[in-house]
């Protein structure tokens, strides 16, 4: 009986100090994953900034910050999961596919729902097709994974679509860290100027969106490029640009006196352009506007703009139109520069009115 007592008060014993242990190492692990998640979020800070600045020796120090995280253990598989994902990106960082790819396997055999998982992932894939696909079908599953979210808009940049692009930054990047913002921001604003445009623009036409000061002829192109207005002439077969200038000038459509080789296109020119777009060969709605000042005595309704000028019925009626606004909603600027987002917009405007 004695025996069995010692034997009894033995098995107490031993499992009194196996739960203390287990309950120990618990709490190591515990721990070091609330110290150290700090320092995880600083380095994921870190690689956002890299991708924007891409200094070597600070990506170096990424990678010995993370190995000193590994080298603390831990029983917490979000939080390996989450520094193996981070050590992915730091090998994309670097151009490393191959790394990358391996080490995002061991990211996912800890937590494979990791979003920074699922962001490594995405960007792992070749087609940019395949990464929107991808991102968006994650993202249904947690509408509030940001990160995948900025991804995202950057992605649908990427594509030229700016709308989606522009619809993704501004969902996400108020709720990550600002070096997010830092890192799309610019993405983010140019975004802002092309969000109208269409996302299966043909390279011709995105070319001139991109420029400051577009041609007269430009004008020609962005509208046979974006519009059927001219299809009454070209029968809808493609015309080489120039000389579906040409015909347009003979119609009215530039002055007179443009030289549509080297011109460079004004707000006039593109006013007297787009209110042929939407008035066509009417020739009493085209000079509505004169007849009626010139008759009344009445000053012109605009300060810079003459009555006698060749370009008063288009200023006048695109202006009226609300296709083209006024500078500071007094001045009309009619030789200003127009930039081909300008023309775009207007054209835009003007076709919808037609």
């Amino acid at each position: 009986m004695k025996n069995k007592f010692l034997l009894l008060l033995l098995c107490v014993l031993m499992v009194f100090v196996s739960c203390s242990t287990m309950q120990k190492d618990s709490i190591y692990s515990t721990t070091l994953s609330q110290d150290n998640i700090q320092n995880v979020e600083n380095i994921e800070i870190d690689i956002v900034r890299q991708y924007r600045e891409n200094n070597q020796e600070k990506i170096e120090q990424i990678k010995k910050d993370l190995n000193a995280l590994l080298a603390s253990p831990s029983s917490d598989r979000s939080y390996l999961a989450l520094v193996y994902a981070l050590y992915a990106d730091y090998f994309l960082l670097n151009r490393d596919k191959v790394s990358a790819k391996k080490i995002l396997k061991t990211a996912e055999s800890y937590n494979p729902h990791e979003e920074y998982v699922h962001l490594i992932k995405a960007r792992l894939l070749d087609r940019l097709e395949d990464q929107r696909d991808y991102l968006i079908s994650m993202i249904k599953l947690d509408p509030r994974a940001y990160r995948l979210q900025s991804e995202l808009g950057f992605v649908y940049y990427r594509l030229e679509d700016y709308t989606g692009a522009l619809v993704a930054f501004d969902a996400s990047l108020d709720f990550l860290n600002e070096e997010y913002s830092l890192l799309y921001g610019e993405k983010r604003e140019y975004c802002k100027k092309f969000y109208k445009v269409d996302s299966d623009l043909k390279k011709s036409t995105a070319q001139i969106l991109t420029q400051n000061r577009i041609s007269l002829i430009d004008m020609t192109t962005l509208t046979q490029d974006n519009t059927h207005a001219l299809d009454s002439i070209t029968g809808t077969a493609f015309w080489r640009p120039a000389m579906l200038a040409d015909r347009l000038k003979a119609a009215g459509w530039y002055a007179d006196s443009a030289n549509l080789s080297k011109g460079q296109a004004t707000r006039k020119d593109a006013a007297l352009f787009l209110w042929h777009l939407l008035i066509w060969n009417d020739n009493e709605a085209l000079t509505q506007y004169s007849r009626q000042y010139v008759y009344s005595g009445k000053p012109s309704p605009i300060q810079d703009v003459a009555i006698d000028g060749v370009y008063f019925d288009s200023i006048i009626g695109t202006v009226e139109e609300d296709v083209i606004p006024l500078i500071d909603g007094r001045l009309f600027a009619p030789d200003g520069e127009v930039s081909g987002l300008d023309f775009y917009e207007w054209l835009k405007k003007a076709d919808g009115l037609r």
